[in-house]
Parts: structure tokens; sequence; C-alpha cells
């Protein structure tokens, strides 16, 4: 059967959903009262299918810019709330923050905030702690005997300044110690460079290598002995500030409570920590001809 339909009647049934539907209607409204010769259902089926589909994305337009709304209230809400706190940004308190917070997940390459969680924010010569986390992540995948001068006082002075928040060992007596007993990273034992040797009691790795020793009358000799070694460097200078935490050195912390490097060097040498009768003057030599108290707080 053939049907002669008003199109103003097909349009009127439209619901103006949309931009397009309009302009649907508005472009049939030109057939206004002529005979569109198709089927009832044909009519009806197209009509229902553009109907649905323009229906269906506009449900989903509007779920989606009703999201958006809300997301922005909060955000603008939440500024507001801030907007004073805003205006008195403390940067040296966020520094803090991040140090002391573990639940702050503030990153970086080596996310320095979480290795130095419980740190204060101590500033060191104009070096914060983080930024001196970043330089022991630059250096910590590089075989320590391949770096220059400059960039193992850079290495171990960035490490020993960390390592001083909780030690208390002097950065300047630490790097000095570093240099002398590695002969700049040339001759360090594994991750070991202190020369610490194994002990009674260590547990850990061990690399046995011949090392030459003073007697009290100054002849030189010669020994094998057992040095401990380490995963890292880092953890080697944590060791290094565990041993000088011992009785025995309880003069060297002294020293450094009092900010003395000199005088820490003298007490390590007095409490025995090397044989060599010119250890507190080799590291006091090196103290001074590299600046190295520039890594000590002031």
């Amino acid at each position: 059967m053939r049907l002669v339909a008003d199109v103003d009647t097909i349009s009127s049934n439209l619901n103006p959903l949309s931009t397009e539907v309009e302009e649907f209607s508005s472009a049939v409204s030109t057939f206004n009262s002529a005979s569109i010769n198709c089927t009832l259902s044909e009519v009806s089926g197209v009509l229902d299918s553009y109907k649905s589909t323009i229906s269906d994305d506009l449900n989903k337009l509007n779920t989606s810019s009703n999201e958006y709304k809300e997301l922005v209230t909060d955000c603008c809400n939440e500024y507001k709330a801030n907007e004073e706190n805003v205006q008195t940004i403390d940067i040296a308190k966020i520094q803090e923050i991040i140090v002391n917070n573990k639940d702050v997940t503030i990153d970086y390459q080596g996310n320095a905030a979480t290795k130095l969680t419980g740190l204060p924010s101590t500033e060191l010569t104009g070096t914060s702690l983080i930024e001196a986390q970043k330089i022991v992540d630059k250096y910590s995948g590089r075989d320590i005997a391949s770096l220059s001068n400059e960039e193992f006082v850079e290495y171990i002075g960035a490490a020993a300044q960390i390592d001083y928040e909780k030690s208390g060992i002097l950065p300047s007596v630490t790097l000095a110690q570093a240099i002398l007993e590695s002969g700049w990273g040339d001759s360090s034992i594994g991750n070991n460079v202190f020369g610490i040797k194994c002990g009674d009691g260590w547990t850990g790795k061990r690399v046995n290598c011949a090392t030459s020793e003073q007697s009290s009358d100054g002849s030189y000799y010669g020994i094998n002995a057992d040095f401990r070694d380490y995963d890292s460097i880092v953890d080697g200078v944590t060791d290094h500030s565990d041993l000088l935490h011992n009785d025995r050195y309880t003069p060297v912390r002294e020293a450094c409570k009092n900010n003395d490097p000199y005088e820490a060097c003298r007490q390590l040498s007095a409490c025995g920590y090397a044989t060599s009768h010119s250890y507190a003057d080799n590291l006091i030599s090196l103290i001074d001809g590299y600046d190295l108290t520039q890594y000590d707080p002031k």
C-alpha cells in the first residue's frame, strides 16, 4: 500500500534533540505537503533509527558534560577553600613536608623524597638533601674507578652529606678517608672505599687482598686480609659511619659534634683506624687541598 504523508506532521513528531534534528526538519520542510511514495513502516523505521542514534549520542555527551562540570566545580571549590594558603606558600616548609612525611609521594627520577623520608630539611651550604640525593642517583650505576677526581668528590660528598643527617659524621672527614683509603677510587675494594676489614662477626660479602701496614718503628710490612664489600657505595658510607659509632671512636664523634674536622682526623689516627703514622696529616691535607669542608654544615 502506498501512503501520501504530510511531512509537517512527520516533522512535528520528532523531538528536537539537537541541532542535527532541527537541520533535518528544516531540510524536509521544503517538501511540505509533497507526496512521498513510501510505506509507513519504512518512514517510521528510518525516523526511529535516526532518533535513536541522536538520542544515544546526546546522552553520552550529557553524561560526559555533567562529569566534567562536577570535576571543575570540585577543583574551583578546593582552590577557593585554600586560596589564602596559596598566597603564603612557604617553600622551606614544603621541602620539610616532602622529606619528613612518609605519606608524600612526590617523585623525580630516583624518588628522592622516599629515600630521604625521616631526615630533617637541613640546608647544607645551599644544597638540599634532595639535591644531594639526585647527585648520588646520577653516579650510582657508575664504576667508582671510572670517575674523575671531581666526580668522585661530588659523588661521595653528596652521599656523606645525606649520611651526616643520620650519623653526625662530618662529610669532609668521610670524604677525605674515602679519597685516602681508595686512592680516589682506583684502589677501592669492591664498593668499600674506606679500607674496612671484616673483623669478627662480619657476615656480609668479603674480598681477600694484600695490603700494607706500618709498624710502631716506622717500617712497613705486607699482609693479606679480608675486607668488607657492599652492594653499593652508599652502603659502604653507611657502614663506615656505623663503625665510627663504636665506643672506640667516641672522640671522633665528639670532634664531629664540635664541627672540628681536623680534630676528628687526629682522633681517627689516635683511635687506631689505620696504622700509618701520617694518617691524620694526610687526611687534613686532603681536606685543605680540596676544600672538603664545603660539604660540612655551616
